[in-house]
């Protein structure tokens, strides 16, 4: 991990689950982060902004499309959980399905730390607007690792779910076959988990006892937790720039689908 010091990684859907796991591996291995989260306490957002309020040369605090994002402004646990880190990460509200949302965090990446070298569970627009951040600047050994599941590589039940993550799969395979076809050695790959114990089954699922229930019973008993993505993130990072690992199909060693 040593080649990604000091460099800029981005993380989609950062407030929570695989997401913020991803977030405190990567700034404890020394790279610049950008933290985008869509549902952050905008409150708390709030009253950061207030305790600046006159203090226009702060760099920790700044006002982009109408939100707030901080820079280890203790505006979130997540930013305080990393503080001490080797890294550093700044923490973005986006809307990750608003192309003015993404194009205007982009904008400020760029003014801030120069552009995107690593961009993780970002898919389309983010995966676009992160490739031209890396070429602009000569950047030829980035990597973007999107975050799929073991549904874009079989139909469950939840057939329309499947149909998502088909597509992702389709998606990381083309954006591949676009970056040989113009001789980039930027990498792309995926992470396609089974069961992992987030906050997504407490809402599916009507609360966290009802999720309990669920991990516990039967077939799908032994989900695997948040951290376990973000080692395989930070291995897929770890491999030489020549080696492409393509996908990564994973699972508790209980779980039997």
């Amino acid at each position: 991990m040593d080649r990604w010091h000091g460099h800029v990684a981005l993380v989609t859907g950062a407030s929570k689950g695989i997401g913020e796991a991803i977030v405190k591996n990567l700034v404890n291995n020394g790279l610049k982060v950008v933290a985008c989260a869509r549902d952050m306490d905008l409150l708390q957002v709030q009253l950061v902004a207030a305790a600046v309020e006159g203090m226009e040369s702060n760099p920790s605090v700044r006002r982009v499309c109408g939100t707030f994002y901080a820079h280890f402004s203790g505006m979130n646990k997540l930013a305080e959980s990393v503080k001490d880190f080797p890294g550093e990460i700044l923490v973005i509200q986006c809307d990750v399905s608003k192309q003015d949302q993404i194009l205007a965090m982009f904008s400020e990446i760029q003014k801030r730390w120069g552009g995107v070298d690593v961009n993780v569970m970002g898919l389309c627009l983010c995966t676009q607007e992160a490739v031209k951040s890396m070429r602009s600047r000569g950047v030829d050994d980035g990597h973007v690792i999107n975050i799929n599941s073991l549904g874009g590589h079989r139909v469950g039940k939840a057939h329309f779910y499947s149909a998502t993550k088909f597509a992702v799969t389709a998606l990381t395979d083309g954006i591949r076959w676009e970056l040989r076809g113009i001789k980039s050695k930027i990498k792309i790959s995926e992470i396609s988990p089974g069961l992992v114990q987030t906050h997504f089954h407490d809402k599916q699922f009507g609360g966290r006892e009802k999720a309990l229930e669920m991990y516990n019973a039967g077939k799908v008993q032994g989900p695997l937790k948040a951290e376990d993505i973000a080692e395989v993130v930070q291995f897929l990072l770890s491999t030489p720039p020549h080696v492409q690992v393509h996908d990564v199909l994973m699972r508790h060693t209980e779980q039997e689908v």
